[in-house]
């Protein structure tokens, strides 16, 4: 095994989390390296609509012009259906933007490149040694760094050698099946008139799961996410979604893609000495929502900060400390909180009585897309449901 130079930081994995840690570190004066298994663009099976909260992650990270550069259509609201009934719907909430994947990630990356990271691509990485502090790629070379940084997805290279054995998770973790559908696979309704085409969500597809399809200019992302233990009720339900939504025979000419969902599997503590986990590779993921782009940021954000500050301190195995901490104050109580509201909503018993409470109320659904948007915790929305059906409770509504 050869080794090659040593780099302030190695990240291994070059999708969002890892170009926004690397663009950050290299902006803040320091070496490094970013190691990416494929050639970009590449397919990500992803729905692809970013909140408001992903959309200020966005900017904060990559510029102001970022959002524009990725946009492949807005929307200010969404349509949610039991089956093929319409529950409600909202018209009038935060933009959210939806994206393609392979060319908002072949994007964030370039930025990296910009910023001066060195970018290596179809570079696989077979093991980390933490207390080698080196990373070992399948050509044989091993790289060398004061910080090691995952952010190569819940099942990458650096999450199995921290965690070899996971511990319990929600329901084991999450699985989807996406595909991009043309505009005319669609079947037209009243409902999907091209000017004013909404998000829809759909329940009751599946126990503790959803479907979606989102438009995006010319096409439309349609999905279905579950249990990973209930892959085979995923599937049952994507081609249901896809029959109900879309003209006859489209099961069979549309491109499946499926992968995996860290649902229920965020870390409590994703630094360790000097090697960090951010994204899908520490598990976050709304356990409610599924999203994962506005953590993947944000994390990532919390990380750099935790290793600029570690490395001027000249203490490079203090980052994970530093990243902890700010960890715990920033993120980890959202998605505690949404964890919990998973067991307040998606149960069999539970999804009925939720959908009830939804059905011909606006403002019920514009509340809970402003938890989406960053702007109302999920204890919030509980209180506004309370207060709304005649509940006393705090009005202490803001987001975490």
């Amino acid at each position: 095994m050869t080794s090659t130079r040593e780099y302030d930081v190695v990240i291994v994995g070059g999708g969002p989390a890892g170009s926004a840690a690397g663009k950050l570190l290299a902006e803040g004066g320091l070496s490094v390296l970013i190691l990416e298994k494929r050639r970009f663009p590449r397919e990500k099976p992803c729905g692809g609509l970013l909140s408001g909260r992903s959309l200020r992650a966005v900017t904060d990270v990559f510029g102001g012009d970022a959002v524009a550069r990725i946009s492949r259509g807005t929307s200010t609201g969404c349509r949610i259906f039991r089956r093929d009934h319409l529950v409600g719907e909202v018209t009038d909430a935060d933009t959210m933007v939806a994206v393609r994947r392979e060319q908002m990630d072949a994007f964030f990356l370039k930025r990296a490149a910009d910023a001066g990271c060195d970018v290596r691509e179809e570079a696989k990485v077979t093991g980390v040694s933490r207390g080698r502090s080196e990373v070992r790629l399948s050509s044989g070379e091993a790289v060398r760094a004061a910080v090691i940084v995952g952010a190569d997805g819940v099942a990458g290279v650096v999450r199995r050698c921290l965690r070899p054995r996971r511990r319990g998770t929600l329901h084991g973790g999450g699985f989807s099946l996406v595909c991009e559908a043309p505009g005319e696979e669609l079947e037209p309704t009243a409902t999907r008139d091209a000017p004013h085409y909404l998000p829809e969500i759909y329940f009751g597809l599946m126990p503790w799961g959803c479907g979606w399809v989102f438009p995006k200019e010319d096409s439309f992302s349609i999905g279905v996410a579950g249990p990973l233990k209930s892959a085979g009720a995923v599937r049952r339900s994507m081609k249901q979604l896809v029959e109900m939504t879309c003209r006859t025979g489209a099961w069979e000419r549309l491109h499946v893609r499926g992968h995996r969902l860290p649902v229920g599997e965020f870390d409590r503590t994703p630094g360790h000495g000097n090697v960090l986990l951010t994204g899908d590779a520490a598990g976050l993921v709304d356990p409610v929502t599924g999203e994962g782009v506005c953590f993947a940021l944000e994390s990532s954000r919390l990380a750099a900060a935790a290793v600029l500050e570690a490395l001027a301190a000249g203490t490079p195995r203090q980052a994970g400390r530093n990243y902890n901490a700010a960890y715990r104050r920033r993120l980890l109580p959202h998605l505690r909180h949404a964890a919990l509201a998973r067991w307040l909503l998606f149960p069999r018993c539970c999804m009925p009585i939720a959908l009830w409470v939804l059905r011909r109320n606006a403002d019920r659904i514009r509340w809970f897309l402003e938890v989406l948007s960053g702007r109302l915790s999920y204890p919030g929305y509980f209180r506004r449901l309370l207060a709304s059906a005649g509940c006393s409770t705090r009005t202490d509504d803001e987001a975490d």
